[in-house]
Formats: structure tokens, sequence, C-alpha cells
């Protein structure tokens, strides 16, 4: 062994020895410490216990300054016998803290702390009154309210505050108990202004609790300038106060709707109350002004639609599929259906005599319709016309559905490009086969049994996705011609160029859905061409590992016109099917677009004699020469033979107000009348 080991060894054991002689000397010297303090300890005990009955006051300030050399146990068991034998509230205060956990947390005890609360309280300690009774700002969770009253009464308030405090939960237990004109006294009287919102507050409960409005809401003007929040069942009431008058001579919906939207705003108002009651409020607003200001009254039902009163619904419902005023085919389905669905029984009436699966498909119209242009023309849309309009446009409601149920999926199953190019042809197809599956059965609920999805899609020509997506299209050629500069060498050029140039993916889809839609079709699928592009997707996908390339297809996803495209291909798809289906119910129910009646004379000529390439040529020329009333004849005639050309009709439109007089004004309504029955979009140059 080395001499330092030696040593190291050498000085363990001299410091153990030293370690353990002072042990044995200290010994002693730590007893007798011990004991000086076990006797110092009696002895101040002993005091306290002498004082108790002579000198509560001493014995608890005795204890309290001697805290640093008693244990706990003996604090507590000291506080205690001073606290029983003397009643000393701050003994039974340290006590409260003790047991509450605030001194030592493992002293805490639920019940010792609900026991010395309970005895402060009732001694009338004002802040344990609040606690032990449960007070809020507003209200008490208990309910001994003659108890409480009783300690109130015991309090000895040491301070101004103390008696405003005092005084305010009396006023709180007498509005607990229904005294309201005792709790406003109080409140009024012995509650200075001092004591801030709260008072105000509860002098506005009491004016409410007292139906005094008027003075509710000075109060509550008051509040509310104050930025105090007010809950949601003060706004309640005086909605409720407002729907009382309803029918009488002070009806005032105004306010009515003031606090249902203040009631709305309120962040611990209910939905489904609030909902209802601004439907019921605006619903019953627009009634009473249904024969004083029809567009407030139209702007009021609108309104209560949107938070879903049935009747509100059902109104607007009728409102634009009637024909009465001017026709609009998509919100009337709207608005008829969700009727439906919260339970408007005449909705649902409606929907099923009138409709298919929700859908209005059959006009309440049963006479033919007579619109008034400029100069005395009149043409005149047939039974048979309004028909025609009220299916095709009830089947592209259908189609608008189903576009955006597509788009709702798309966000839901894809969050990449490469998600996006494997699957986007697949959910394309899907929804293309849910608009067929639902015009089949349409033509079934007319007895015509003969018409398959292969049918349709034959007459359709071409519904693949592709052809209706050319930006998109021309993204993927450009992430190709990049691979391909590149030399991107994964097999993706090869894989893919043949498929995105030269005949394209149309006609590759195309050509599949003949001889795969039977076989679907047959197990029930109808998932047209649905496999097409999933081995092009494959290889976009692996050769999206390089990064320029992964750039350029996160891109082409993330641009927002690549969904809106998506969601155009899928409604110039349905619109094809649309049409299909109308030459199939032309065919099979006598119904169709007729030409509209009327006979269009200018100057002795009698303008259905026009050839139709000459009609079109002769109101090109003579709207540039503007020549504008003989052009405005030819238009008339070019939209008697085409009804529902919007192009043709919004020149007609333009024309119609840019003249003057009576008549002017019985045209442009004519011209909104037959808008609405055509659906027909108009650029109203009046509200520019």
């Amino acid at each position: 062994m080395s001499v330092i080991g030696i040593i190291i060894i050498m000085l363990i054991i001299i410091l153990g020895i030293i370690s353990f002689i002072v042990d044995l000397i200290s010994k002693p010297f730590k007893s007798i410490l011990l004991n000086l303090r076990k006797r110092e300890m009696k002895e101040v005990e002993k005091n306290i216990s002498a004082t108790i009955m002579t000198d509560p006051q001493k014995a608890f300030q005795m204890v309290v300054d001697n805290q640093n050399i008693i244990s706990y146990s003996q604090y507590a068991n000291l506080l205690t016998l001073i606290a029983e034998k003397s009643g000393h509230i701050g003994a039974m205060k340290k006590l409260i803290e003790l047991y509450h956990g605030d001194i030592l947390s493992c002293f805490a005890d639920k019940d010792k702390y609900e026991y010395w609360l309970e005895r402060v309280a009732k001694l009338g300690h004002i802040a344990s009154i609040v606690e032990y009774y449960k007070f809020s700002d507003y209200d008490v969770s208990s309910t001994a309210y003659e108890e409480i009253l009783q300690v109130l009464d015991h309090v000895r308030p040491n301070s101004k505050e103390e008696m405003d405090k005092s005084a305010y939960l009396k006023g709180i237990i007498q509005y607990k108990l229904g005294h309201i004109d005792a709790a406003k006294q109080i409140f009024e009287q012995s509650v200075s202004e001092e004591y801030g919102q709260c008072r105000d507050y509860m002098l506005l409960q009491c004016a409410i609790k007292q139906s005094h409005f008027s003075i509710a809401e000075e109060i509550l003007d008051k509040l509310e300038k104050d930025n105090f929040q007010i809950p949601a069942d003060v706004y309640l009431r005086m909605y409720e106060y407002y729907t009382s008058k309803r029918n009488s001579s002070n009806q005032d919906y105004e306010s009515e709707i003031q606090y249902t939207e203040k009631y709305m705003a309120c962040e611990d108002s209910d939905h489904d109350t609030a909902n209802t009651i601004a439907g019921d409020s605006y619903y019953n607003l627009a009634v009473s002004l249904q024969n004083k200001n029809k567009e407030k009254a139209l702007s009021a039902y609108k309104k209560a639609a949107d938070y879903g009163n049935p009747n509100a619904l059902y109104y607007l419902g009728n409102y634009y599929w009637s024909g009465v005023n001017p026709r609009n085919y998509y919100l009337a389905i709207q608005y008829m259906l969700k009727a439906s669905q919260v339970g408007h029984r005449q909705a649902k009436l409606i929907l099923d005599q009138y409709g298919f699966e929700g859908i209005l498909i059959k006009t309440m119209q049963t006479t033919k319709t007579e619109y008034s242009f400029s100069n005395g023309y009149i043409l005149t849309a047939s039974v048979k016309t309004l028909q025609w309009l009220q299916m095709y446009y009830g089947i592209k409601y259908q189609g608008r559905y189903l576009a955006t149920v597509f788009v709702d999926n798309y966000f839901n199953e894809f969050k990449s490009f490469d998600q996006m190019v494997n699957g986007i042809n697949q959910l394309y197809m899907d929804y293309i086969s849910y608009m067929l599956k639902w015009c089949i059965k349409l033509l079934m609920s007319f007895n015509i049994d003969i018409y398959g999805p292969e049918d349709i899609i034959e007459q359709c020509e071409d519904l693949s996705l592709f052809p209706r997506v050319p930006k998109f299209e021309q993204g993927l050629e450009e992430i190709d011609n990049k691979a391909k500069m590149m030399d991107a060498k994964m097999n993706y050029v090869q894989s893919t160029r043949r498929a995105w140039t030269g005949v394209g993916f149309g006609t590759t889809i195309s050509s599949t859905i003949k001889a795969t839609v039977k076989a679907n079709v047959a197990a029930g699928m109808m998932n047209i061409g649905s496999d097409i592009l999933h081995g092009i997707g494959d290889s976009i996908v692996k050769s999206s590992n390089n990064a320029e390339l992964k750039k350029m297809g996160d891109k082409l996803f993330e641009n927002p016109e690549t969904i809106k495209e998506f969601k155009n291909a899928v409604l110039s798809a349905y619109t094809d099917i649309a049409s299909v289906i109308m030459h199939i119910m032309e065919d099979h129910c006598k119904m169709e677009l007729n030409l509209l009646e009327g006979s269009i004379i200018w100057n002795n000529e009698d303008l259905s004699e026009i050839d139709n390439r000459v009609l079109h040529t002769k109101i090109d020329n003579n709207l540039a020469a503007e020549n504008y009333e003989y052009a405005y004849a030819l238009l008339l005639e070019a939209l008697r033979r085409t009804p529902i050309d919007s192009e043709i009709f919004q020149k007609i439109f333009e024309l119609t107000i840019r003249q003057d007089g009576v008549e002017t004004n019985k045209a442009y309504e004519s011209c909104l009348r037959y808008a609405g029955d055509f659906n027909l979009k108009v650029n109203d140059l009046q509200s520019t």
C-alpha cells in the first residue's frame, strides 16, 4: 500500500474517533437543554391556564407570543381552551386559520374548521358570516334565513364599510324571503351608494320582482354605462316583459328585440333559448309589419329564419315558392326543408305533396303567368313551362346540395397533395354516383323504371373529372414537365405522361365507364371509373420525395382555386345529369319548356318570322347603332324563343330600367317576377 493510502486511512480513523468523543460529550448538554425547554413550555402553559378566566385577552396574547416555543399541538390545545372557556373570538379565528390549513396544511380538519367558523359567525363576525352561510355578491346558498337575520343582529360594526356590509346582507336575506319592500328599503336607506354597483344591482332585482320595469330600465341603463356585467336572466326578464305587451296598444317590438340581442350577447345565456326567443321576436315583428312595410317585414322574416323559427322558415319557403312574389327555387326548397326539419306541419305536408325527398319538384302555380314589358309587350308562360322550371331547378338544387357535401368531405379526407391526387377521382365519382342514384329514384317516383345509370351516363357523353378541371390538369402537367426536365429516375415520367398527354384523362376514364358501370350497378355500388387514377397517384406520391416537386404539389393542393374548380366540376356534371333527366321527364310526363306565348310586332313586322341567326345579328347591330326600341322588341322575340337565356334577359332588363314613366315601374316589377320564375340573375343598375 502506498504512503498516501496509509495517510488517508489514518485520517478517517482519527475523524471517527473525534466525532465519537464530541457526541459522547454533547449528549448530557442536549439532555439538559431539552429538559430546560420542557420546563419552560410547562411554565408558559401554566401561566396561560391561570390567566384564561381572569384575562382571556392576556392569555390569548401569551399563546400568540410564545408560538415559537410551543408545539403546534399545544398551540391548538391552548387556543381551544381559551375559546371554550372564555368565548374569545380571537382564539376562534386562529383556530379557523389552523384547521383550514392556512398555518400548517397537515392540521387541516374540515369538521373542526366548520365548527369554529360557525361559532365565530354566530358571534356576529361579518367575514365569517359571509363564509359560513356562503353568501355570494348577490345571493346566499344557505336557506336558514331567519337564523341569518338573528346572527346579523349581533353584528357590531367597527367601520362604515362593515355597517354597509351588514345592511347589504340583511337586504339579500329579505329579498330571498320575498319581502321585497323591506329589501328595497334596506338597499335605499341603509346601504350607501358608496357600496357601489352591488346595491344598484339588487335594487334592479327588486324592481323586476315587483314588475316596476320602467324603474328597472333606468337602473339597468346606469349599470350598463358603468360597464357592469349584467347576468343573462335579467335581460330575459326584460324580454318577457315586452313580450307580454304584444297585441296591445303599447306593444314595443324594438325594445323586445333589443333585450333579445342583449341576452344573446351574454356569456351565461343558453344557446337554444337565445335562438328561440330571437326567432320568435323577429317573427312577430315581421307579422306586425306585414301590411305596413313589406320590405322590412321580409327582412325580419329572414332574421327570424336565421334563428330557426319554424313559422318564419315556412313563410319564406312559401314566399319564394308560390310565385306570388319573385320566385327563388333554391331558397324556396331550402326554407321549406328547414321548416319541415324543425317540425312545421304544413311545410312537411307541402314537401310530401309537392316534393321528393325534401326537394320541391312541383309547382303550386296552376295558371299561366303574364309578364308585362315596356311598350305594351306581353309574354306569357304556360303551366307546362312553370312545371318544367320547378322540376329542373329542384333537381339542380339537389346537385348544389351534394356539391356542398362534396367540398366538406374533400377537406375531411385530404390533408396533403399526395392524399388528394390519389383520392380525388374516387371522391368525385362517388358523388356522381349519389346524384345518379337520386335521379333514378326520382324517375321511379313517376313510374319511369326503364332507365339505369348507364343510360344517363351515355346521354351525358362524358362525366369524367379531368376535362372539367383544366387548371388542375395544367398544374399536374407542370409537375410532370419539371420531373422530365430534372430527369427524375423514379419511373415517374413514363408512368404518368401516357395518361396526362394526348387524349388525356377524360378519354381514359370515359372509355372505362361503359365497361364497368353495369357490373358496379349490379353490385349496388355505382362507383364509376373509381380506380382509374390510382396507379397514376402512386407514381406522383413516389416522385414527390423530391423536395422541389413536393413543393409544387403542395402549392397546387393549397391553392383555393383548386377546390373551387373541383366543386364547379361537380356542379357542371350535375347540370349535365339534370338536363338528361329533364329530357326523360319531357318524353314520359308531357312536361316541357314551351316557347313563351305572345306576339312581338314592330311597325307591323311580325318578328316571329325572322330566322334565328338573322335575329341575333339584328340584335347586335341595332344595339350598336343605339336603336334601342327596335333592339328591345328583337330581344323580347329572342327571349320568347329561349326563355332561360340569361344574357338576352339581362339586356332586356337593362333597357327596361333606362326608360322613364309609370309603365317602366310596372315593367321593372314584371322583369323581377320573370327573373324569379325562370331563375335568372340580373344586375340591377338602379341599385348602383
